[in-house]
């Protein structure tokens, strides 16, 4: 992993750019690879969660088996196309 500090920065904990495996890395989080994403602990979309990523086996409000990565838009999970 190798992360970029801000140039006033002088704790090393505030970072531009985050790379794994990436030596500058081009944007905030820039991977080279794959990424996992795992099924949350509940079905709950809050407000808090938007943006979050999550990987469901089964249709959070159908339970039918999907095997796919949905979206928090804030409200309900959609999705991810």
């Amino acid at each position: 992993m190798r992360a970029v500090p801000k140039e006033s920065n002088t704790s090393g904990l505030d970072f531009d750019a985050v790379g794994i495996d990436i030596s500058n890395p081009a944007t905030k989080l820039d991977i080279a690879g794959g990424l996992k994403v795992g099924t949350p602990s509940s079905t709950a979309c809050l407000a808090d969660q938007k943006g979050t990523l999550a990987f469901f086996e089964k249709d959070p409000y159908t339970l039918a088996v999907v095997n796919t990565v949905y979206l928090c838009n804030g409200t309900k999970w959609e999705t991810f196309k």
